[in-house]
């Protein structure tokens, strides 16, 4: 399973680690990441395990995998991310749970740093033009 104590940010995928670094500053345990581009037509990586898609998967408990979700998806809006329905082309949260072993995970999908900090930029926008963050 995920180390909840330490990431080494280096070794992820160069594009998502401010979204795991900001998904891990809000306590979430993230286990599996990836930019959605770095590992595609890498011949070092077996092609079909690659996922093309910016991802986070985080392990949250299982009795808490509807809440958690919801806190997530509002963590993100208040970070100025618009999520839309899974499949209709933006940023969104889905979850999951297998019977089998009792895992519950959330997964963010379709947002990388570029994204995230886009999104963060957008918010400055209700600032009058002389502040600066």
């Amino acid at each position: 399973m995920c180390d909840s104590r330490t990431v080494d940010y280096e070794a992820l995928d160069p594009g998502i680690r401010e979204v795991v670094r900001t998904l891990r500053k809000w306590g979430f345990n993230t286990c599996d990441s990836g930019d959605g581009k770095t590992k595609v037509g890498d011949p070092e990586w077996d092609q079909e395990t690659v996922n093309p898609v910016p991802h986070v998967a985080v392990v949250v408990p299982a009795d808490e995998l509807v809440e958690q979700a919801r806190h997530l998806a509002s963590l993100l809006k208040r970070e100025g991310v618009a999520l839309v329905p899974q499949g209709r082309g933006g940023p969104y949260v889905a979850a999951s749970f297998d019977p089998t072993d009792g895992t519950a995970i959330l997964y963010l999908a379709e947002l990388d740093d570029d994204g995230l900090l886009a999104a963060r930029r957008s918010d400055l926008d209700d600032f009058p033009p002389e502040y600066e963050p």
